[in-house]
């Protein structure tokens, strides 16, 4: 972002039109649109399949990409390194880089099918790219829609009041060799909880801040009360 650009969003006539991740108040917070308006078919399917048995542990589906702006890629790696073969690495190639999953030997090149591919897990490590107050992306509804408990870094300080605390491993400034462990020794009674508690999120009213419906009406309601002012 320029310095420029950065100076015009200081504007106060900008103000009312502005849309923010990092918005204190979680009502007039912006979210990254990453779930259907309409969900019934995802939780139905989740329902059904609630209590399945998966026989792998964990996955990550990332591009290896390094950048100074990208401060959980260090802590990503840190924990694939601390699962070794118990985690499959799944990564599209990187933009005019080397592709460094390939000096790994669980690489498994790209996921086809996200979806598709993290049902074959219990858990998935479901980092952000930055842990930027409110930044939110797929990554972990991509998680809950598939049955696979989350191991999530991101959010910032707004991460608690967005998700409640039983559909996820917290992984925010925690040792991955401590994490690992927890998630290898969790009975399949644990993972079954983890799971009911991500479906009850999805279907609850919180949930469809992340759906485009919401950003359209979050949007318009900018546009409409700016203009009155």
């Amino acid at each position: 972002m320029t310095q420029e650009t950065m100076r015009n969003l200081q504007l106060k006539a900008l103000k009312p039109f502005l849309y923010l991740y990092d918005e204190p108040d979680i009502n007039k917070r912006m979210f990254y649109p990453s779930l259907a308006d309409h969900r019934e078919e995802i939780i139905k399917r989740l329902e059904e399949t609630v209590t399945e048995k998966r026989s792998r542990l964990c996955c990550i589906i990332n591009r290896y990409s390094e950048h100074p702006g990208l401060d959980l890629v260090r802590q990503r790696i840190l924990f694939v390194k601390a699962m070794g073969n118990d985690i499959d690495i799944y990564g599209a190639e990187p933009w005019g880089v080397p592709n460094k999953w390939k000096t790994f030997p669980n690489y498994c090149g790209m996921a086809e099918n996200k979806q598709e591919t993290l049902r074959k897990y219990n858990f998935v490590l479901a980092f952000e790219n930055s842990n930027f107050p409110g930044y939110i992306t797929e990554k972990i509804i991509d998680a809950f829609k598939s049955g696979t408990v989350p191991l999530y870094w991101g959010g910032g300080k707004f991460l608690r009041e967005t998700f409640p605390s039983d559909c996820y491993i917290d992984c925010v400034n925690q040792d991955a060799t401590v994490i690992y462990r927890m998630i290898k020794d969790m009975t399949q009674q644990d993972i079954v909880s983890l799971r009911r508690a991500a479906t009850a999120f999805l279907k609850s009213d919180a949930a469809d801040r992340f759906t485009g419906r919401y950003l359209k009406q979050e949007i318009i309601k900018r546009l409409e009360g700016g203009h009155m002012q």
